[in-house]
This record gives structure tokens, sequence and C-alpha cells, in this order.
């Protein structure tokens, strides 16, 4: 399961402003930090006329981090939310992260690369239909 926006909006629409205690260990999250198979897209999930480009939501880094420091970055993907918000920005919000070159390649690149192939050989015969 990808659990986009990092879960931003589980805590109501995206016009609320979330309190950042709702991501630290041992709160709501962690139903979500405990299990393995819950990996967490990085994109931004909240309405751009609230929160608009460049600066968005002060509260969102901090967000990640928390989710980063706790998951580790083997379950961080890069989530852009286009065409709501710049995917440049958001690259640029990712790479404001204390992140390794490997750790940002699992981030930005290989995560997601992974569960596509695990989701392939699982489901070998899926047909994609228009």
């Amino acid at each position: 399961m990808i659990l986009p926006h990092c879960g931003r909006q589980l805590w109501g629409p995206p016009v609320v402003k979330r309190d950042i205690s709702l991501w630290d260990e041992g709160g709501p999250m962690q139903f979500f930090y405990d299990n393995p198979n819950v990996y967490f897209d990085s994109g931004p999930g909240y309405d751009p006329l609230l929160f608009p480009p460049p600066a968005g939501d002060p509260n969102q880094l901090q967000q990640l981090e928390k989710v980063l420091k706790i998951v580790g970055p083997e379950r961080i993907i890069c989530g852009s939310d286009s065409p709501y918000w710049p995917s440049k920005l958001e690259v640029e919000k990712l790479l404001q992260l204390d992140l390794s070159e490997h750790d940002r390649d699992l981030v930005f690149r290989a995560n997601i690369e992974r569960l596509i192939i695990r989701w392939l050989r699982d489901y070998p015969d899926y047909q994609l239909t228009s």
C-alpha cells in the first residue's frame, strides 16, 4: 500500500492545517509505521490556494522528516501531486532532506521500481484495459 501525501489526507480535507504531532512516533500514524508493506508518498496533498507555491505548507517538510526518521528511506516514494503542484518544487523539497546519494536513489527511483517489479511478479496475468 502506498499512503499518499505521507498520510496528510487522513486528518481532514486538504484545507485543514494539521498538528505536526500527528506524525510523532507512538501517535495515530503508528499503525502505518508498524506495517512494513505501507509506503509513504511525499506529495504535498493540500490545497495550493491555501498554501500557494513555492512555499507550500511549512509543516510538510517536518512531517516528511518525521516519517523518514521512523520508517527509513526504504519506504518513502517521491510523489509530485502533479498537476496540482509543480513537480520541480517537490523535487526541491526532497533535496532539502539530509539523505545520502544511496537514500536519494531509493526515494526517487528504487523504491517504486521495487514495488512495480513485485506487482508484476505477483500478478503476471493482469491485463491493463483502456
